[in-house]
């Protein structure tokens, strides 16, 4: 099989978010870059995921994917509003195609507010906890 001609087949699959169909040698294969995830309208991207990176006291999501609020099913959840936590500390998972990436505070704070429920999509960069920092901290 020419891998350079198959490289190019995925390529134009994925550039026209279509099917592409490659065939050779009496093999045959089939690239649907259809199903790509990309947001739909119902599942827009938060406004404020962009800039969510640049608030100091947002614990944001490392990527796209299922949050999970508990370490299982009926666990109690890792943090909750009001809780008191440290730079480190883990808050949550966000599972992607069944990998679960541990998402952690950032800085010593109180979680003001959990911006998404156990299994909600989020995208890379979104807002999942808001902090209220110390008093004393400069960063608030």
């Amino acid at each position: 099989m020419d891998v350079a001609r198959l490289q190019q087949a995925i390529k134009r699959a994925i550039a026209a978010r279509g099917i592409v169909e490659y065939a050779e040698a009496g093999r045959e294969i089939r690239v649907d870059a259809s199903a790509t995830m990309v947001p739909s309208s119902r599942d827009e991207v938060p406004a404020d995921a962009a800039e969510a990176t640049a608030d100091p006291n947002a614990v944001v999501s490392p990527c796209f994917g299922i949050v999970h609020l508990s370490p299982s099913p009926g666990a109690p959840q890792f943090v909750r509003v009001g809780d008191i936590v440290v730079a480190g500390q883990k808050v949550c998972l966000v599972e992607a195609m069944k990998v679960f990436s541990a998402v952690v505070a950032t800085a010593v704070g109180r979680v003001a507010a959990v911006c998404v429920a156990a299994g909600d999509e989020v995208a890379q960069g979104q807002t999942l906890f808001r902090l209220e920092r110390p008093s004393g901290d400069r960063d608030v």
